[in-house]
């Protein structure tokens, strides 16, 4: 089955991408502050394209992390499937909510696209975090309250060097910050995803 995860930003740009990837499932993407504007589109949507079924998801776009995570529900619900992101939008913050969310989840995204203005589909990479299983868990006891080196070390049962080491990385890639031991949005995004 083809699953098209898609927010409904304009109807034309949504309607290419439904010719264009005849999906047999589509998941539209609303901003939450954006939805009471776009029920009329959505209405046509439905009433032309009634042969496709239609699911429906507001997102909290100034919540990045928050908007990774609904996509990230409807990949893992869709994981069988031959799953197709369309992260064309104006709202530049739901476009990396969305992004991120496959990052996350990309085992199980075919493409990332994005429609340009000439109707040029551009298919975007499909990266991961990067992250293993003990940087992972160290973002997470961090994220849990966990303020020392030693304190890290007892919980997950590796040297403090190690520890050390796992920082500084994660201090490189941009998820804990740099002064002080604080998981970023960055870090937050990457406990998130597979490993």
């Amino acid at each position: 089955m083809k699953v098209l995860v898609s927010p409904l930003d304009s109807l034309e740009s949504f309607m290419f991408c439904v010719t264009r990837f005849s999906p047999n499932r589509t998941y539209l993407i609303f901003d939450k502050e954006e939805y009471e504007e776009k029920v009329e589109n959505l209405e046509k949507v439905k009433e032309t394209m009634s042969f496709i079924n239609i699911k429906e998801t507001v997102v909290e776009s100034s919540d990045i992390v928050a908007a990774a995570k609904k996509i990230i529900e409807i990949i893992e619900n869709e994981k069988n499937n031959e799953i197709t992101v369309n992260i064309t939008c104006s709202n530049n913050l739901q476009s990396f909510g969305m992004l991120y969310g496959c990052y996350a989840k990309y085992r199980y995204v075919d493409r990332i696209v994005y429609l340009k203005d000439t109707k040029e589909i551009l298919d975007i990479p499909i990266l991961s975090f990067g992250i293993s299983k003990t940087k992972k868990e160290i973002l997470m006891e961090i994220t849990k309250g966990t303020t020392s080196v030693k304190e890290l070390s007892n919980k997950l049962d590796i040297s403090r060097g190690m520890v050390y080491n796992h920082i500084r990385d994660l201090r490189e890639k941009g998820m804990i910050k740099k002064d002080e031991l604080k998981v970023t949005t960055a870090g937050k995004l990457a406990i998130l995803g597979d490993i």
